[in-house]
């Protein structure tokens, strides 16, 4: 028999052995890295938002107080003039009336003598009554400057006191919602500072978010509007 030919031994396959995947102390690590940049990230804008929330909330407050001010300086400014108008006619009036009182008096000084002068009584008696007169006319000017003030510059002030309540009634629904979403945006930035930052700053806005609760959602005391 001829010599059989030896069958080839099929090679085992070189097989490549599996990467292998990062520990758990990798994994822990890269997490903790993630979770180290939230905080971080949820630190700063809580920081941005406590900033912008307390100058939302002053600037409302502000608006609200100014607002009240300028109502307040209507109906002073029409008070003033009208004071100023009044005196000014009360004045002359006085004098006038001091006048007559003092012709008067001379009169009645004079008719006490034992001699009594009646050429000189004659003169005070037309002194009193040019006086007399005068007052008369002084009245009826003053009636009629008090009709043209009221029908003028009176009715302008009184217009302009009466519309700076109007005013102020509607600009302050702006400055209200101004005030909510100041708050809004000051309690959500003291939230996340509370829960990234350290201890007293925890601590802090922890107090701080119990007196906006306080003050804000349950006394309502920072929502009432002067009147």
């Amino acid at each position: 028999m001829a010599d059989e030919v030896p069958s080839e031994q099929p090679q085992p396959e070189e097989t490549v052995a599996p990467k292998a995947g990062p520990s758990v102390g990798e994994r822990f690590s890269a997490i903790a890295s993630g979770v180290a940049k939230v905080s971080w990230f949820s630190y700063q804008t809580g920081r941005c938002m406590l900033v912008t929330g307390l100058l939302l909330v002053f600037f409302a407050k502000g608006c609200d107080s100014v607002g009240e001010r300028g109502v307040d300086r209507a109906g002073a400014k029409r008070d003033y003039y009208q004071n100023q108008f009044s005196d000014d006619w009360d004045q002359q009036e006085i004098a006038a009336a001091k006048k007559i009182k003092g012709i008067e008096e001379d009169i009645e000084a004079e008719e006490e003598e034992d001699e009594v002068d009646e050429k000189k009584v004659e003169g005070l008696e037309e002194d009193l009554e040019e006086s007399q007169d005068a007052q008369k006319d002084l009245a009826k000017k003053r009636a009629k400057a008090e009709e043209e003030y009221e029908m003028d510059d009176g009715l302008d002030l009184d217009n302009a006191a009466r519309d700076a309540r109007n005013i102020r009634a509607m600009d302050a629904w702006w400055s209200g919602m101004l005030f909510v979403i100041g708050s809004l945006v000051l309690v959500f930035g003291l939230i996340a500072v509370s829960s990234t930052g350290s201890d007293q700053e925890r601590k802090i806005c922890l107090l701080m978010l119990v007196i906006i609760v306080f003050s804000i959602y349950v006394g309502g005391i920072s929502f009432t509007v002067p009147r």
